[in-house]
């Protein structure tokens, strides 16, 4: 299936321009980064990010599957010494759970938005990147290898 994303600076640049552009004015946009991705292509190069090896990508029920994990990620703060941020803080997984595991392709419509001026667009890896990067950063997640 294929996907879209966005991230809050892409949106608040649009959310400029709307306040700014008579293009704007009284108009309701999809915004989104501009290209499209298969998680099945993503997961292997997030896990990249990381230093691990990504196995093929499975359907599962996160919310299930994720409800007991505590434990280990409070393991894996420690060992890393990440902020001590509970597991609760750091994922929805109701979230992931509607993203990942959904039937059907999730494509938003730009054309408007781009037909009204507003041409700004962001590569979904390197946005993917960039976050994890500044989440490495601020300790939040294990660091690159």
């Amino acid at each position: 299936m294929l996907s879209q994303a966005v991230d809050a600076s892409l949106i608040a640049r649009a959310i400029v321009w709307a306040g700014e552009s008579p293009n704007a004015r009284n108009e309701i946009f999809n915004i989104t980064n501009g290209d499209l991705f298969r998680w099945a292509q993503m997961w292997p190069y997030l896990a990249s990010l990381f230093g691990m090896e990504c196995a093929e990508p499975q359907r599962i029920p996160l919310i299930e599957f994720m409800e007991d994990k505590g434990p280990v990620w409070d393991a894996i703060v420690r060992r890393h010494g990440l902020m001590p941020h509970s597991f609760d803080e750091i994922a929805s997984w109701a979230f992931g759970e509607s993203s990942f595991n959904r039937e059907y392709d999730h494509i938003l419509d730009t054309t408007r938005l781009r037909q009204a001026g507003f041409a700004d667009c962001e590569d979904s890896y390197t946005m993917f990147q960039r976050h994890i990067r500044t989440l490495q950063a601020q300790r939040i997640v294990p660091p690159p290898p």
